[in-house]
This record gives C-alpha cells, sequence and structure tokens, in this order.
C-alpha cells in the first residue's frame, strides 16, 4: 500500500477502523466497576506520582543508560514512584 500510494494512505484505512472501534466500544461496552462513595482524592500522592514519572522520562531522555548520572536521576524518579 505504501509502495503504490505513499504513507500518508495507511491513514485511509486506519481511520475508518479506530472510529468503527470507538463507536462500538461506546455503544457495546458497559461499566463494570464499582464506584465508591466518600473517598477523597489523595493529591499529595497524585503529584508525587507525576513527579516520578517525569523524572523516569528525563532520564530516558537524556539517553545514555550506563552513565551515573541517567542512573541517579532514574533511581530518584522510581524513588518517588
Amino acid at each position: 500500500m505504501i509502495t503504490h500510494f505513499g504513507w500518508r494512505s495507511i491513514f485511509l484505512l486506519n481511520v475508518p477502523i479506530g472510529v468503527f472501534g470507538t463507536v462500538w466500544s461506546y455503544l457495546r461496552l458497559k461499566e463494570i466497576g464499582v464506584k465508591t462513595v466518600g473517598q477523597k482524592f489523595d493529591y499529595a500522592g497524585s503529584i508525587l506520582y507525576c513527579i516520578g514519572l517525569s523524572i523516569i522520562l528525563i532520564a530516558l531522555t537524556i539517553g545514555d543508560p550506563l552513565s551515573t548520572r541517567n542512573i541517579v536521576i532514574l533511581a530518584g524518579g522510581l524513588h518517588f514512584s
């Protein structure tokens, strides 16, 4: 398909499949979880988790997996999350 029509032609196939999957899942899938009432949202935990994930992503973005700096940053991110 890419050879004959170019890389943009992939979207001509994937977009209708994605739209169909979204509509089908909205119509067919039902909620099976039980909603809890009276529990408060953990803001401090959420903030620390976001900080930890951000630090992990920074360590992965730096790229050198064997450098001491990168290992320290990754360990710090794992400590937070």
